[in-house]
């Protein structure tokens, strides 16, 4: 299932929160491979970040937001279960250290 949601995104589409809100656009989309392993051997729902620019014209804050927390994605966006407040709670403005 988190496969076909994962063919569907493209960067610079819109990322909305629960509420419908825009939270930004798709930056990029980060494979998390690990070492030795191969690019098949990763578990879309677990190895999958998402990293969301936000703000006018991308130059607000940056979500890493996992793909397990995307309910949908319909022609014109993503959409999380999360609210934007939440992504702050969560922890999803901190870069994974994987991703350095």
């Amino acid at each position: 299932m988190r496969e076909l949601l994962l063919d569907r995104l493209h960067p610079e589409m819109d990322v909305c929160d629960a509420d419908d809100a825009k939270i930004g656009t798709l930056a990029r989309i980060h494979r998390l491979v690990p070492a030795g392993a191969l690019e098949a051997d990763a578990r879309p729902l677990r190895d999958t970040i998402l990293e969301v620019k936000g703000g006018f014209l991308g130059l607000g804050p940056r979500y890493y937001v996992p793909l397990s927390a995307e309910t949908h994605v319909a022609a014109d966006a993503a959409y999380l279960l999360w609210t934007r407040d939440d992504l702050e709670s969560l922890g999803w403005r901190e870069k994974p250290s994987q991703l350095d």
